[in-house]
């Protein structure tokens, strides 16, 4: 229920927040085009987790 003038603020915050989560999960779960990486898209052993590998030269 709408009661007061900034629900509709709300309820336009929340579609857009929804919106962006679902692109945001659809882009990075499909293969619909690949992304550049830094390093050719070769996995690093032994590294777990949100770990973040980058070699520089």
């Amino acid at each position: 229920m709408i009661a007061l003038p900034y629900d509709y603020f709300l309820i336009a915050w929340f579609v857009i927040a929804a919106t962006s989560t679902a692109y945001v999960a659809f882009d990075q779960f499909s293969d619909c085009h690949p992304h550049h990486t830094t390093n050719n898209n070769v996995e690093q052993k032994e590294t777990g987790g949100l770990t973040l590998v980058l070699n520089v030269q």
